[in-house]
């Protein structure tokens, strides 16, 4: 049986065993040294501490010397090769239903999750969090950045687990599915109603465009952008009271697709579609009040899934 090669001397160890418990280190994690002979038996180690131990190989951990060169930086692939080659889920989103007809000179709004190779993670320049493109209306997320948004109860994140519009989906990606649930919290009240007020408000700057009225074709398409955008926004309200009550926004508009159908349309005076999403929002608000849903998203449940999936991305198991 061939002899372990022999440690050059100079080379940085961690003395572990009796060894260094002899010298004082008291913890059983070891103490570090330099190796500063070599007996052909044993090593004589100088410790930190200043003490000189001999150990045998095996209770030496290397811990490297100065003529190993440092490994080389993992090269952080472009953003469009991250999306291109790593999404791991990709689903349509907004009002492209059956239900709900769309605009069909508007590109369907695409969102997507892909993973990021762990070993770029570590460098000083990171792959990017978020991603425009490969195609008009494509924006896609790190899953780390997406899992938190997720988690703080983001609308759009939660649209794309639930979508039946799905584009691709990897291993990884049904695995986040299953997961979705754990996003769920009774915060996500709160959170549906603040984004969907905040956007109405800044279509209330264009209330001045009335149907009816002659526009210039730019004009035109703004105002039709901004009725979609408030059917839209009312959606977003509904998906939100489905997922309080039975956490699936599978099925959220049912009952109300010729509403929205008419404020897609302009049809409906801009007051009344307010009214409309007050109505809805407080509706939003009783569902939070009797939800099942815990007061806080399963963080713990979701930090194990993503660690979990960044240790088989590193031992080249990815899915």
């Amino acid at each position: 049986m061939n002899e372990p090669p022999r440690v050059p001397l100079g080379t940085h160890v961690v003395v572990t065993g009796e060894a260094a418990d002899a010298a004082g280190a008291g913890t059983g994690r070891g103490i570090a040294g330099r190796i500063v002979h070599d007996t052909g038996g044993a090593y004589t180690v100088a410790l930190v501490n200043g003490r000189l131990v001999d150990a045998p190989g095996e209770r030496l951990m290397t811990v490297g010397h100065g003529s190993s060169p440092p490994p080389a930086p993992a090269p952080t692939p472009s953003p469009e090769r991250l999306v291109v080659e790593r999404t791991i889920l990709a689903a349509e989103v907004g009002h492209r239903s059956d239900v709900i007809p769309a605009d069909g000179n508007r590109p369907a709004a695409v969102r997507g999750v892909f993973q990021a190779p762990t070993d770029t993670l570590w460098s000083l320049s990171p792959p990017a969090e978020q991603v425009s493109g490969p195609g008009a209306g494509w924006l896609s997320w790190e899953v780390e950045a997406f899992c938190r948004l997720a988690l703080e109860g983001d609308p759009t994140c939660h649209e794309l687990l639930w979508s039946p519009r799905t584009i691709w989906v990897s291993d990884a990606g049904r695995e986040l599915r299953d997961l979705r649930l754990a996003f769920l919290s009774q915060s996500i009240a709160p959170r549906y109603a603040t984004s969907v007020l905040e956007q109405f408000k800044e279509l209330e700057q264009g209330d001045q465009l009335e149907l009816g009225e002659q526009l210039e074709t730019s004009e035109r398409h703004r105002s039709q952008h901004r009725w979609a955008l408030a059917a839209d926004l009312v959606r977003v309200l509904l998906a939100g009271i489905a997922l309080l009550r039975t956490g699936d926004a599978v099925g959220a508009v049912a009952g109300h697709e010729e509403r929205l159908t008419q404020v897609r349309a302009g049809q409906l005076p801009w007051d009344q579609v307010e009214s409309w999403r007050m109505e809805v929002q407080q509706r939003l608000e009783a569902a939070a009040a009797t939800t099942f849903l815990p007061a806080e998203p399963d963080v713990e449940r979701v930090q194990a899934w993503l660690s979990d999936l960044r240790r088989r991305d590193l031992s080249g198991t990815r899915s």
